[in-house]
């Protein structure tokens, strides 16, 4: 006769294998560390809407995010938690640059395996893939694709007669034209945001010198005192002092966010180069919601020859723990994100900009056809690889600082174009010969 204990050992093996038969056994946790840069609104639903579809269409594996504010505590926080072996299965960091410090440090687990398994040289594109890698192997895919476009007032500009610019020639002479006629060229003020500089600085450095000289100035080949470059800062330079820039070089320097949109909105301001992000909140600013009855338009931010190009830049990074102990669940989650379907549905239903995955224009159906152009295009443009680059990307990180406080130095006359960028080789030069510059991908493009 069996004794009890036998009996009840005997009938939890049963309980278990009935359990594993319909699906109920238990799973594996796979957690996301996610520094919140979006709003929590955003965050919020992104959570709410990942995690059941995951959950249920995974046989082993069930997610588990822990958001956290996107500061220099976060930072700390990953550090501590993976050099001891410990931490999230998934570091979702803030940038490129953090990822390749941790990576350098073997703290990332490689993801060449992952990449031949889900095929993802086939979703995500070289640039994008190669961004932190390190002797040929890959570490982390970033998050968010964004770029920066020539934004302008489209009921100031019909009534006025003018077209939006294609060159950098023709923006130049539309800036003297709208100057004259009373009207304020741009809506730039980054008193709130010195960083935000550097928005600017790098359309001028791309789209006038082109993004093969940006490509090779980056990877050491040619110095930053090149004359297109030095040009190109020449051009800039001199826009904030005439006054383009919310009116005077005063009002640049003092102004907010608040003061240059409602500017382009309410006709006061024609133009605005910004980013992609802003598509969020430029509603606010246009139409009913603001109080007026103008409409917004928008073009590529012109270039030297009039060709399109994006620059291209990224948000955060998803990378592997190298201390995980479910790899292969973290791989699986983080395939089940960036597959193009899912992008939409972020995109759509949580307003979540899209990774650098090629999404089908089927996706933007619902959406104001404004946007879904700028969209369509900078996915398409990421995808073949026409593509300019972002400093906050792709400049080491202490020359990235340079070039967007030393720019106001420019800005009020104390120093030159020339003596700009001599300063800016120099920080750069260092940060080459120490090995601390990000990887940079080759322009595919025709620019």
């Amino acid at each position: 006769m069996q004794s009890t204990k036998t009996v009840l050992k005997s009938l939890g093996v049963t309980l278990l294998v009935f359990l594993a038969s319909i699906g109920l056994a238990q799973k594996e946790t796979v957690t996301v560390w996610w520094p919140q840069s979006t709003s929590g609104e955003t965050a919020q639903c992104l959570v709410d809407t990942s995690t059941p579809l995951f959950n249920e269409q995974s046989e082993g594996y069930e997610i588990e995010w822990v958001l956290q504010p996107p500061d220099d505590n976060y930072r700390n926080l990953i550090r501590t938690a993976v050099v001891a072996g410990s931490g999230p299965d998934i570091i979702a960091t803030d940038g490129a640059a953090f990822t390749f410090e941790l990576a350098s440090a073997g703290l990332m687990e490689p993801l060449n395996s992952y990449v031949e398994q889900y095929g993802w040289n086939d979703l995500i594109p070289s640039w994008a893939l190669g961004l932190v890698e390190i002797e040929d192997s890959f570490y982390g895919i970033p998050e968010e694709l964004e770029s920066v476009v020539l934004y302008y007032n489209k009921t100031l500009f019909e009534e006025n007669g003018w077209e939006p610019p294609s060159t950098i020639d023709e923006l130049v002479s539309l800036a003297e034209t709208i100057q004259e006629a009373g009207v304020i060229p741009f809506a730039h003020a980054y008193s709130e945001c010195i960083p935000c500089n550097e928005w600017i600085i790098g359309q001028f450095l791309n789209h006038y010198a082109g993004n093969q000289k940006v490509y090779e100035a980056l990877t050491g080949q040619r110095e930053w005192t090149d004359p297109d470059f030095v040009e190109a800062m020449e051009i800039l330079g001199s826009m904030p002092g005439k006054g383009w820039f919310m009116g005077s070089l005063e009002n640049f320097f003092s102004l907010t966010f608040d003061d240059m949109h409602a500017a382009i909105g309410n006709g006061e301001a024609a133009m605005n180069i910004e980013g992609t992000w802003h598509l969020g909140t430029i509603d606010l600013w246009f139409g009913d919601a603001a109080g007026n009855e103008n409409e917004w338009g928008w073009v590529p931010v012109p270039t030297r020859d009039g060709s399109e190009m994006w620059d291209i830049g990224t948000g955060g990074m998803w990378s592997i723990n190298a201390g995980s102990e479910v790899k292969d669940g973290a791989a699986e989650f983080m395939n089940f994100w960036f597959q193009p379907e899912q992008q939409a549905l972020w995109f759509n239903e949580c307003g979540f900009q899209l990774a650098p995955v090629e999404v089908p224009e089927s996706a933007f159906a619902d959406l104001d056809p404004r946007k879904a152009a700028i969209f369509s295009s900078l996915t398409k443009a990421s995808a073949e690889g026409n593509i300019g680059y972002t400093p906050w990307t792709f400049w080491p990180s202490k020359t990235d600082v340079y070039l967007y406080t030393e720019i106001q130095r420019l800005y009020d006359g104390q120093i030159t174009a020339l003596e700009y960028l001599e300063g800016m080789q120099t920080q750069f030069q260092e940060e080459f010969e120490a090995g601390e510059t990000p990887p940079v991908p080759a322009p595919g493009g025709s620019n």
